[in-house]
Protein backbone atom coordinates (compact mmCIF):
# COMPACT_ATOMS: atom_id res chain seq x y z
CA UNK A 1 0.00 0.00 0.00
CA UNK A 2 1.23 3.47 -0.81
CA UNK A 3 -0.17 6.57 0.75
CA UNK A 4 0.64 10.26 0.66
CA UNK A 5 -0.32 13.11 2.90
CA UNK A 6 1.15 16.59 2.57
CA UNK A 7 0.16 20.25 2.98
CA UNK A 8 1.23 20.57 -0.65
CA UNK A 9 -1.95 18.72 -1.56
CA UNK A 10 -4.33 21.37 -0.27
CA UNK A 11 -5.53 21.84 -3.80
CA UNK A 12 -4.90 18.63 -5.66
CA UNK A 13 -6.72 19.92 -8.71
CA UNK A 14 -4.34 22.84 -9.01
CA UNK A 15 -1.35 20.59 -8.58
CA UNK A 16 -2.65 18.17 -11.18
CA UNK A 17 -2.73 21.12 -13.55
CA UNK A 18 0.77 22.18 -12.53
CA UNK A 19 2.14 18.67 -12.81
CA UNK A 20 0.46 17.95 -16.13
CA UNK A 21 1.87 21.11 -17.67
CA UNK A 22 5.36 20.84 -16.19
CA UNK A 23 5.81 17.16 -16.94
CA UNK A 24 4.73 17.79 -20.51
CA UNK A 25 7.10 20.72 -20.80
CA UNK A 26 10.04 18.83 -19.31
CA UNK A 27 9.44 15.80 -21.48
CA UNK A 28 9.12 17.86 -24.64
CA UNK A 29 12.34 19.67 -23.83
CA UNK A 30 14.24 16.49 -23.05
CA UNK A 31 14.29 17.33 -19.38
CA UNK A 32 15.63 20.84 -19.86
CA UNK A 33 12.56 22.57 -18.44
CA UNK A 34 11.98 24.66 -21.58
CA UNK A 35 9.01 26.89 -20.62
CA UNK A 36 7.85 27.14 -24.25
CA UNK A 37 7.55 23.39 -24.79
CA UNK A 38 4.02 22.38 -25.73
CA UNK A 39 3.15 25.83 -27.04
CA UNK A 40 2.70 27.22 -30.55
CA UNK A 41 4.52 30.48 -31.19
CA UNK A 42 2.99 33.35 -33.11
CA UNK A 43 5.91 34.77 -35.07
CA UNK A 44 6.54 38.52 -35.27
CA UNK A 45 8.91 39.92 -37.93
CA UNK A 46 12.38 40.96 -36.81
CA UNK A 47 11.80 44.33 -38.44
CA UNK A 48 9.53 45.21 -35.54
CA UNK A 49 12.34 44.86 -33.04
CA UNK A 50 15.21 47.24 -32.31
CA UNK A 51 17.85 47.49 -29.64
CA UNK A 52 20.09 50.40 -28.77
CA UNK A 53 23.46 49.42 -27.33
CA UNK A 54 26.21 51.72 -26.03
CA UNK A 55 27.78 53.68 -28.86
CA UNK A 56 31.20 52.01 -28.43
CA UNK A 57 29.93 48.40 -28.21
CA UNK A 58 28.77 46.31 -31.20
CA UNK A 59 25.21 45.12 -30.79
CA UNK A 60 26.10 41.45 -31.21
CA UNK A 61 28.30 41.62 -28.10
CA UNK A 62 25.38 42.55 -25.89
CA UNK A 63 22.39 40.89 -27.50
CA UNK A 64 21.38 37.25 -27.87
CA UNK A 65 18.18 35.59 -29.07
CA UNK A 66 17.84 31.91 -28.26
CA UNK A 67 14.95 29.56 -27.44
CA UNK A 68 12.43 32.38 -27.66
CA UNK A 69 14.19 34.55 -25.07
CA UNK A 70 15.99 37.80 -25.87
CA UNK A 71 18.89 38.52 -23.52
CA UNK A 72 20.80 41.76 -23.04
CA UNK A 73 23.91 42.47 -21.00
CA UNK A 74 24.30 45.95 -19.57
CA UNK A 75 27.11 47.19 -17.36
CA UNK A 76 27.44 49.94 -14.81
CA UNK A 77 30.21 51.66 -16.75
CA UNK A 78 28.55 51.57 -20.19
CA UNK A 79 28.60 54.71 -22.29
CA UNK A 80 25.30 56.21 -23.47
CA UNK A 81 23.83 55.23 -26.82
CA UNK A 82 24.41 58.75 -28.11
CA UNK A 83 27.71 60.59 -27.50
CA UNK A 84 25.77 63.84 -27.20
CA UNK A 85 23.89 62.53 -24.17
CA UNK A 86 25.29 64.09 -21.02
CA UNK A 87 24.75 61.47 -18.34
CA UNK A 88 26.77 59.50 -15.89
CA UNK A 89 28.25 56.30 -17.35
CA UNK A 90 25.28 54.04 -17.90
CA UNK A 91 23.50 51.91 -20.45
CA UNK A 92 20.08 52.62 -21.86
CA UNK A 93 18.54 49.59 -23.49
CA UNK A 94 15.61 50.74 -25.57
CA UNK A 95 13.38 48.12 -27.11
CA UNK A 96 10.55 48.61 -29.52
CA UNK A 97 8.05 46.16 -30.90
CA UNK A 98 4.43 45.90 -31.98
CA UNK A 99 2.61 42.75 -31.02
CA UNK A 100 -0.68 41.17 -32.02
CA UNK A 101 -2.36 38.91 -29.48
CA UNK A 102 -5.22 36.81 -30.91
CA UNK A 103 -8.25 35.66 -28.96
CA UNK A 104 -7.83 32.44 -27.04
CA UNK A 105 -4.28 33.10 -25.96
CA UNK A 106 -4.04 31.62 -22.49
CA UNK A 107 -0.88 33.44 -21.44
CA UNK A 108 1.83 35.73 -22.71
CA UNK A 109 5.22 36.26 -21.12
CA UNK A 110 7.47 39.18 -21.93
CA UNK A 111 10.92 38.86 -20.42
CA UNK A 112 13.73 41.39 -20.35
CA UNK A 113 16.84 40.14 -18.63
CA UNK A 114 19.70 42.46 -17.70
CA UNK A 115 22.44 40.56 -15.99
CA UNK A 116 26.08 41.09 -15.20
CA UNK A 117 27.56 38.59 -12.80
CA UNK A 118 28.30 40.31 -9.53
CA UNK A 119 26.85 43.64 -10.65
CA UNK A 120 25.23 45.70 -7.94
CA UNK A 121 22.56 47.10 -10.24
CA UNK A 122 21.48 43.99 -12.15
CA UNK A 123 17.74 43.79 -12.67
CA UNK A 124 15.37 41.07 -13.79
CA UNK A 125 12.13 42.45 -15.19
CA UNK A 126 9.22 40.20 -16.06
CA UNK A 127 5.97 41.36 -17.59
CA UNK A 128 2.96 39.11 -18.00
CA UNK A 129 -0.31 39.02 -19.83
CA UNK A 130 -3.17 37.22 -18.15
CA UNK A 131 -6.79 37.53 -19.18
CA UNK A 132 -5.84 39.94 -21.94
CA UNK A 133 -4.35 42.56 -19.60
CA UNK A 134 -0.68 43.46 -19.85
CA UNK A 135 0.88 44.12 -16.43
CA UNK A 136 4.23 45.03 -14.98
CA UNK A 137 5.82 42.57 -12.59
CA UNK A 138 4.44 44.75 -9.78
CA UNK A 139 0.90 43.99 -10.93
CA UNK A 140 0.17 47.46 -12.29
CA UNK A 141 -1.85 47.29 -15.50
CA UNK A 142 -0.16 48.72 -18.58
CA UNK A 143 -2.69 47.91 -21.28
CA UNK A 144 -6.16 46.34 -20.89
CA UNK A 145 -7.98 44.13 -23.38
CA UNK A 146 -5.13 43.43 -25.81
CA UNK A 147 -6.87 40.58 -27.63
CA UNK A 148 -7.35 40.82 -31.40
CA UNK A 149 -5.49 44.08 -31.82
CA UNK A 150 -2.01 45.48 -32.17
CA UNK A 151 -0.39 47.38 -29.32
CA UNK A 152 3.01 48.77 -28.42
CA UNK A 153 4.91 48.14 -25.20
CA UNK A 154 7.62 50.55 -24.04
CA UNK A 155 10.34 49.42 -21.68
CA UNK A 156 13.71 50.80 -20.60
CA UNK A 157 16.37 49.70 -18.18
CA UNK A 158 18.71 52.33 -16.76
CA UNK A 159 21.63 50.67 -15.00
CA UNK A 160 22.47 53.88 -13.17
CA UNK A 161 19.02 53.92 -11.59
CA UNK A 162 19.33 50.31 -10.51
CA UNK A 163 15.70 49.60 -11.39
CA UNK A 164 13.30 49.08 -14.23
CA UNK A 165 11.30 52.20 -15.01
CA UNK A 166 8.38 53.18 -17.21
CA UNK A 167 8.43 56.93 -17.85
CA UNK A 168 6.68 58.25 -20.93
CA UNK A 169 9.47 60.47 -22.24
CA UNK A 170 11.31 57.83 -24.26
CA UNK A 171 10.21 55.83 -27.26
CA UNK A 172 10.86 52.42 -25.77
CA UNK A 173 9.34 49.23 -27.00
CA UNK A 174 9.43 45.51 -26.49
CA UNK A 175 8.80 42.47 -28.63
CA UNK A 176 6.38 39.78 -27.44
CA UNK A 177 6.67 36.04 -27.64
CA UNK A 178 3.02 35.01 -27.80
CA UNK A 179 2.21 31.44 -26.84
CA UNK A 180 -0.99 29.42 -27.20
CA UNK A 181 -1.56 26.66 -24.68
CA UNK A 182 -2.58 23.77 -26.93
CA UNK A 183 -3.33 21.43 -24.03
CA UNK A 184 -5.57 23.60 -21.91
CA UNK A 185 -8.61 21.42 -22.54
CA UNK A 186 -6.93 18.52 -20.72
CA UNK A 187 -6.42 20.45 -17.48
CA UNK A 188 -9.02 20.48 -14.73
CA UNK A 189 -11.08 23.63 -14.37
CA UNK A 190 -10.42 25.63 -11.22
CA UNK A 191 -12.96 27.83 -9.53
CA UNK A 192 -10.78 30.93 -9.70
CA UNK A 193 -8.43 32.31 -12.34
CA UNK A 194 -4.82 32.19 -11.22
CA UNK A 195 -2.39 34.86 -12.37
CA UNK A 196 1.43 34.76 -12.26
CA UNK A 197 1.45 36.07 -8.69
CA UNK A 198 -0.93 33.32 -7.59
CA UNK A 199 1.30 30.34 -8.39
CA UNK A 200 4.78 29.36 -7.22
CA UNK A 201 7.63 31.03 -9.17
CA UNK A 202 8.76 27.67 -10.53
CA UNK A 203 5.36 27.26 -12.18
CA UNK A 204 5.34 30.72 -13.76
CA UNK A 205 8.90 30.22 -15.08
CA UNK A 206 10.02 26.59 -14.65
CA UNK A 207 13.23 27.02 -16.65
CA UNK A 208 14.43 29.67 -14.21
CA UNK A 209 14.11 27.33 -11.21
CA UNK A 210 15.20 23.91 -12.55
CA UNK A 211 16.21 22.42 -9.19
CA UNK A 212 13.04 23.53 -7.43
CA UNK A 213 10.91 22.42 -10.38
CA UNK A 214 12.43 18.95 -10.27
CA UNK A 215 12.03 18.77 -6.49
CA UNK A 216 8.39 19.84 -6.64
CA UNK A 217 7.50 17.38 -9.37
CA UNK A 218 9.25 14.54 -7.57
CA UNK A 219 6.69 14.81 -4.76
CA UNK A 220 4.10 13.41 -7.15
CA UNK A 221 6.14 10.47 -8.43
CA UNK A 222 4.14 7.28 -8.21
CA UNK A 223 0.78 8.86 -7.43
CA UNK A 224 -0.83 6.95 -10.27
CA UNK A 225 0.30 3.71 -8.64
CA UNK A 226 -0.68 4.69 -5.09
CA UNK A 227 -3.47 2.70 -3.47
CA UNK A 228 -4.69 5.78 -1.60
CA UNK A 229 -4.04 9.51 -1.62
CA UNK A 230 -5.10 11.22 1.60
CA UNK A 231 -5.53 14.98 1.51
CA UNK A 232 -5.45 17.32 4.49
CA UNK A 233 -8.56 19.21 3.41
CA UNK A 234 -12.31 18.70 3.55
CA UNK A 235 -14.75 18.33 0.71
CA UNK A 236 -16.72 21.53 1.29
CA UNK A 237 -13.51 23.55 1.17
CA UNK A 238 -13.06 22.62 -2.47
CA UNK A 239 -15.23 25.42 -3.90
CA UNK A 240 -16.50 23.57 -6.96
CA UNK A 241 -17.75 20.01 -6.91
CA UNK A 242 -15.79 19.13 -10.03
CA UNK A 243 -12.54 19.90 -8.18
CA UNK A 244 -13.21 17.32 -5.47
CA UNK A 245 -14.68 14.87 -7.98
CA UNK A 246 -11.75 15.33 -10.34
CA UNK A 247 -9.06 14.62 -7.77
CA UNK A 248 -10.96 11.57 -6.59
CA UNK A 249 -11.32 10.17 -10.09
CA UNK A 250 -7.76 11.09 -11.10
CA UNK A 251 -5.87 9.82 -8.06
CA UNK A 252 -8.53 8.17 -5.89
CA UNK A 253 -7.85 11.03 -3.49
CA UNK A 254 -9.89 11.38 -0.34
CA UNK A 255 -10.11 14.35 1.99
CA UNK A 256 -9.36 13.49 5.62
CA UNK A 257 -8.95 16.91 7.20
CA UNK A 258 -8.52 19.26 8.75
CA UNK A 259 -6.05 17.12 10.69
CA UNK A 260 -6.13 19.09 13.94
CA UNK A 261 -6.33 17.71 17.49
CA UNK A 262 -9.92 16.66 18.14
CA UNK A 263 -10.40 19.14 20.99
CA UNK A 264 -10.36 22.04 18.52
CA UNK A 265 -12.90 20.37 16.25
CA UNK A 266 -15.55 19.91 18.96
CA UNK A 267 -15.30 16.16 18.48
CA UNK A 268 -16.86 14.65 21.59
CA UNK A 269 -15.24 11.28 20.91
CA UNK A 270 -11.73 12.43 21.87
CA UNK A 271 -11.85 15.71 23.77
CA UNK A 272 -8.61 14.90 25.60
CA UNK A 273 -6.70 15.20 22.32
CA UNK A 274 -5.42 18.78 22.62
CA UNK A 275 -1.95 18.64 21.06
CA UNK A 276 -0.18 17.29 18.01
CA UNK A 277 1.85 15.03 20.26
CA UNK A 278 4.81 17.19 21.17
CA UNK A 279 5.64 20.57 22.71
CA UNK A 280 8.50 22.81 21.66
CA UNK A 281 8.55 24.89 24.84
CA UNK A 282 8.10 24.04 28.49
CA UNK A 283 6.03 27.05 29.50
CA UNK A 284 3.76 29.47 27.72
CA UNK A 285 2.18 31.11 30.74
CA UNK A 286 3.44 34.65 30.03
CA UNK A 287 2.05 34.60 26.49
CA UNK A 288 -1.37 33.32 27.52
CA UNK A 289 -1.47 35.52 30.61
CA UNK A 290 -0.93 38.56 28.40
CA UNK A 291 -3.80 37.46 26.14
CA UNK A 292 -6.09 37.05 29.13
CA UNK A 293 -5.78 40.78 29.80
CA UNK A 294 -6.88 41.83 26.30
CA UNK A 295 -10.38 42.67 25.09
CA UNK A 296 -12.32 40.08 23.06
CA UNK A 297 -11.37 39.88 19.36
CA UNK A 298 -8.89 42.75 19.73
CA UNK A 299 -5.54 41.00 19.27
CA UNK A 300 -3.74 40.28 16.01
CA UNK A 301 -1.52 37.21 15.95
CA UNK A 302 1.44 37.70 13.58
CA UNK A 303 3.45 34.58 12.83
CA UNK A 304 5.51 33.81 9.75
CA UNK A 305 6.22 30.14 10.28
CA UNK A 306 9.39 28.35 11.30
CA UNK A 307 11.30 28.51 8.01
CA UNK A 308 10.86 31.87 6.28
CA UNK A 309 13.57 34.50 6.73
CA UNK A 310 12.48 38.07 6.05
CA UNK A 311 14.83 40.82 4.99
CA UNK A 312 15.57 43.43 7.65
CA UNK A 313 13.72 46.13 5.68
CA UNK A 314 10.61 43.95 5.44
CA UNK A 315 10.71 43.16 9.15
CA UNK A 316 10.95 46.85 9.98
CA UNK A 317 8.01 47.69 7.70
CA UNK A 318 5.98 44.92 9.29
CA UNK A 319 6.85 46.13 12.79
CA UNK A 320 5.88 49.73 12.05
CA UNK A 321 2.64 48.57 10.41
CA UNK A 322 1.71 46.53 13.47
CA UNK A 323 2.44 49.44 15.81
CA UNK A 324 0.58 51.97 13.66
CA UNK A 325 -2.55 49.82 13.39
CA UNK A 326 -3.70 50.73 16.89
CA UNK A 327 -4.45 47.07 17.68
CA UNK A 328 -2.67 45.03 20.35
CA UNK A 329 -0.65 42.29 18.71
CA UNK A 330 1.22 39.12 19.56
CA UNK A 331 4.21 38.89 17.21
CA UNK A 332 6.00 35.55 17.01
CA UNK A 333 9.62 36.20 15.99
CA UNK A 334 12.41 33.67 16.18
CA UNK A 335 15.39 35.03 18.08
CA UNK A 336 17.50 35.34 14.92
CA UNK A 337 14.70 37.37 13.32
CA UNK A 338 14.09 39.57 16.36
CA UNK A 339 17.79 40.48 16.37
CA UNK A 340 17.28 42.19 13.01
CA UNK A 341 14.95 44.79 14.51
CA UNK A 342 16.45 48.09 15.67
CA UNK A 343 16.28 48.28 19.45
CA UNK A 344 14.01 51.34 19.34
CA UNK A 345 11.46 49.53 17.15
CA UNK A 346 11.75 46.38 19.27
CA UNK A 347 10.94 48.38 22.40
CA UNK A 348 8.06 50.16 20.65
CA UNK A 349 6.55 46.84 19.60
CA UNK A 350 6.75 45.48 23.14
CA UNK A 351 4.98 48.59 24.40
CA UNK A 352 2.08 48.26 21.95
CA UNK A 353 2.06 44.48 21.79
CA UNK A 354 4.15 41.49 22.78
CA UNK A 355 7.06 39.86 20.94
CA UNK A 356 7.68 36.18 21.72
CA UNK A 357 9.94 33.56 20.16
CA UNK A 358 7.21 30.91 20.19
CA UNK A 359 3.55 30.55 21.06
CA UNK A 360 1.09 27.64 21.16
CA UNK A 361 -0.59 28.71 17.93
CA UNK A 362 -3.80 26.70 18.26
CA UNK A 363 -4.34 27.87 21.82
CA UNK A 364 -3.80 31.46 20.77
CA UNK A 365 -6.14 31.16 17.77
CA UNK A 366 -9.03 29.88 19.89
CA UNK A 367 -8.45 32.44 22.64
CA UNK A 368 -11.34 34.89 23.00
CA UNK A 369 -8.96 37.86 22.56
CA UNK A 370 -7.68 36.82 19.12
CA UNK A 371 -9.39 38.56 16.21
CA UNK A 372 -7.02 38.22 13.24
CA UNK A 373 -4.07 36.13 12.03
CA UNK A 374 -1.26 37.61 9.91
CA UNK A 375 0.37 34.59 8.30
CA UNK A 376 2.69 33.37 5.55
CA UNK A 377 -0.21 31.17 4.46
CA UNK A 378 1.44 27.81 4.92
CA UNK A 379 -1.20 25.12 4.69
CA UNK A 380 -0.94 23.98 8.31
CA UNK A 381 -1.42 27.54 9.58
CA UNK A 382 -4.23 28.11 7.09
CA UNK A 383 -6.19 25.03 8.16
CA UNK A 384 -5.75 26.02 11.81
CA UNK A 385 -7.15 29.49 11.10
CA UNK A 386 -10.06 28.03 9.13
CA UNK A 387 -10.92 25.49 11.83
CA UNK A 388 -10.80 28.13 14.58
CA UNK A 389 -12.73 30.77 12.63
CA UNK A 390 -10.04 33.48 12.63
CA UNK A 391 -9.87 35.89 9.63
CA UNK A 392 -6.47 36.19 7.95
CA UNK A 393 -4.03 38.65 6.43
CA UNK A 394 -1.68 36.78 4.13
CA UNK A 395 1.86 37.59 3.02
CA UNK A 396 2.83 34.47 1.04
CA UNK A 397 6.42 33.72 0.03
CA UNK A 398 6.86 30.55 -1.99
CA UNK A 399 5.65 27.02 -2.77
CA UNK A 400 1.86 26.66 -2.47
CA UNK A 401 1.48 29.78 -0.31
CA UNK A 402 0.54 32.25 -3.12
CA UNK A 403 -2.19 29.90 -4.36
CA UNK A 404 -3.56 29.40 -0.87
CA UNK A 405 -3.55 33.17 -0.34
CA UNK A 406 -5.59 33.58 -3.54
CA UNK A 407 -8.25 31.19 -2.24
CA UNK A 408 -8.29 32.84 1.20
CA UNK A 409 -9.12 36.17 -0.39
CA UNK A 410 -11.03 35.43 -3.59
CA UNK A 411 -12.80 32.12 -2.98
CA UNK A 412 -13.41 31.64 0.72
CA UNK A 413 -13.61 35.35 1.57
CA UNK A 414 -11.89 34.97 4.93
CA UNK A 415 -9.07 37.48 4.58
CA UNK A 416 -6.91 39.82 2.54
CA UNK A 417 -3.61 39.37 0.75
CA UNK A 418 -1.21 42.22 1.49
CA UNK A 419 0.07 43.78 -1.74
CA UNK A 420 3.75 44.35 -2.44
CA UNK A 421 5.18 47.51 -3.96
CA UNK A 422 7.44 47.75 -7.01
CA UNK A 423 10.40 46.64 -4.91
CA UNK A 424 8.62 43.55 -3.65
CA UNK A 425 8.05 44.91 -0.15
CA UNK A 426 4.84 44.99 1.86
CA UNK A 427 4.99 48.51 3.26
CA UNK A 428 3.81 49.62 6.71
CA UNK A 429 0.86 51.51 5.22
CA UNK A 430 -0.33 48.32 3.50
CA UNK A 431 0.03 46.31 6.70
CA UNK A 432 -1.96 48.93 8.60
CA UNK A 433 -4.64 49.05 5.88
CA UNK A 434 -5.12 45.29 5.88
CA UNK A 435 -5.31 45.08 9.67
CA UNK A 436 -7.96 47.77 9.89
CA UNK A 437 -10.01 46.33 7.03
CA UNK A 438 -9.97 42.73 8.20
CA UNK A 439 -10.45 43.39 11.92
CA UNK A 440 -13.23 45.86 11.18
CA UNK A 441 -14.88 43.78 8.47
CA UNK A 442 -17.99 41.90 9.53
CA UNK A 443 -18.08 39.88 6.31
CA UNK A 444 -14.68 38.35 7.01
CA UNK A 445 -15.91 37.32 10.45
CA UNK A 446 -19.12 35.81 9.08
CA UNK A 447 -17.30 33.87 6.39
CA UNK A 448 -14.68 32.65 8.84
CA UNK A 449 -17.40 31.45 11.20
CA UNK A 450 -19.12 29.63 8.33
CA UNK A 451 -15.97 27.79 7.25
CA UNK A 452 -15.10 26.93 10.85
CA UNK A 453 -18.45 25.21 11.23
CA UNK A 454 -18.00 23.29 7.96
CA UNK A 455 -14.49 22.21 9.00
CA UNK A 456 -15.76 20.85 12.30
CA UNK A 457 -18.71 19.10 10.68
CA UNK A 458 -16.38 17.35 8.23
CA UNK A 459 -14.39 15.74 11.06
CA UNK A 460 -17.25 15.01 13.42
CA UNK A 461 -19.03 11.66 13.36
CA UNK A 462 -20.70 11.12 9.98
CA UNK A 463 -18.91 14.05 8.33
CA UNK A 464 -17.27 13.78 4.91
CA UNK A 465 -13.70 13.45 6.24
CA UNK A 466 -14.79 11.16 9.07
CA UNK A 467 -16.40 8.79 6.55
CA UNK A 468 -13.29 8.79 4.37
CA UNK A 469 -11.10 7.95 7.37
CA UNK A 470 -13.47 5.16 8.38
CA UNK A 471 -13.53 3.73 4.83
CA UNK A 472 -9.74 3.80 4.67
CA UNK A 473 -9.34 2.16 8.08
CA UNK A 474 -11.91 -0.53 7.27
CA UNK A 475 -9.73 -1.84 4.45
CA UNK A 476 -6.86 -2.64 6.79
CA UNK A 477 -8.41 -3.35 10.20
Amino acid sequence: MASLTSPWLRLLVLLVAMTTFLQHALAAAGGSGNPTAGFQKVQLPDGDFQVQSPYNVPENQRFRYRDGVRTFWVHRNDKPFNTATHTNPRSEVRLRGYGYVPSGTSGVSVMQIHNEEGAAHSTVLMLHVYDGVLRFYSGAAIEPDIYDRWFRLNVMHDVGAGAAVEPNIYDRWFRLNVMHDVGASTVAVLSVELGPDDVPPFVAAPAWYPAFTESALSQFDGLDQADHVLVNSFRDLEPMEQEADYMQSKWRAKTVGPTLPSFYLDDDRLLSNKAYGFNLVSSTSSCMAWLDKQAPCSVLLASYGTVANLETTQLEELGHGLCNSGQPFLWVLRSNEADKLPQELHDKCNMKGLIVSFCPQLEVLVHRATGCFLTHCGWNSTTEAIATGVPMITIPQWADQPTTAKYVESVWGIGLRARRDEKGLVRREEVERCIKEVMGGEEYKRNSSKWMQKAKEAMQEGGSSDKNIADFAAKYL
